[in-house]
């Protein structure tokens, strides 16, 4: 069986116009507990470029410049059994949608 893996939290402001949606935080994500931890991920530079942020900022201080530009984060899936990070590996029968 694989094992049972949880979302973040949804990062939103009352300003926020714009949704952007993950399928479920991979390995690394989860275990440094942010959106989009794993350095190789490309969101965080994307999203520095977009909105004139250095990726140096702390996890904190990208979700407020994101949130400030009404950008929201969260992910389709609540929980799920998966084992890795793919989403090829999540166990269709396992997902909790959010």
């Amino acid at each position: 069986m694989a094992p049972l893996v949880q979302s973040f939290a949804p990062v939103i402001a009352p300003q926020c116009h714009t949704l952007i949606l993950g399928s479920m935080p991979g390995e690394r994500s989860l275990a440094v507990g942010e959106y989009y931890g794993h350095p190789r991920n490309a969101f965080w530079p994307i999203m520095g470029q977009l909105f004139d942020f250095s990726t140096s900022l702390s996890y904190a201080e990208r979700l407020e410049k994101l949130n400030r530009a009404g950008i929201a984060l969260w992910d389709v899936m609540a929980s799920c059994e998966r084992t890795g990070s793919l989403d090829t590996s999540i166990v269709g029968a396992s997902i909790t949608p959010n």
